[in-house]
């Protein structure tokens, strides 16, 4: 991550970093992260300046569930230099996010992939919808946490999406002896 996050602000390009950021901080699959809108995005309480918001509320295309999503300080970072950037080259910010289509989405996801040093091949939009779930079930082993993160209501549904199986259940109770 820390390779492609720094190649990405060598190369100055904010809406690939915001892009990246957001896309791992929401856990967003690619048609719901795309569709985000900055109104969506702005937080501004009582007496505070105009920022991003930790958390939003994402309602999904695929199953109409509304989710809470939360946006890490990383990804609150990059979408203010985004923003910054827009409105000095634009007319501003206004409709979705990332004015970009789906494939475009998925060409970034394998140019990332070369910049860490990893084969393209197995990387697509679902990887990165899939990494912070996976990164967190691997130090706590805890898959309801990667399935609120995923949105998913069954529990089954997020360990075969985790890839968990038979062995994965022994690994973990030969850690857990009592």
């Amino acid at each position: 991550m820390q390779l492609i996050r720094a190649s990405l602000r060598a190369l100055g390009d904010h809406m690939q970093l915001a892009l990246f950021e957001t896309a791992l901080s929401t856990c967003l699959r690619s048609s719901d992260l795309l569709a985000l809108r900055f109104d969506q995005l702005l937080s501004s309480p009582l007496g505070a300046p105009e920022g991003i918001a930790n958390r939003i509320d994402v309602k999904q295309q695929k199953t109409g569930n509304v989710i809470p999503v939360i946006i890490s300080e990383n990804a609150r970072a990059a979408l203010m230099a985004y923003k910054a950037w827009i409105d000095e080259s634009e007319t501003g910010w206004k409709g979705r996010v990332f004015r970009i289509e789906r494939e475009h989405y998925a060409r970034y996801v394998k140019e990332w992939a070369k910049l860490a040093h990893l084969d393209p091949r197995y990387y697509s939009t679902h990887s990165m919808r899939r990494t912070r779930p996976s990164h967190i079930f691997s130090k706590t082993r805890n898959v309801k946490v990667a399935a609120e993160l995923l949105g998913h209501a069954d529990l089954s549904h997020t360990g075969a999406y985790l890839g968990l199986d038979t062995e994965d259940a022994f690994k973990v109770a030969e850690e857990h002896d009592l």
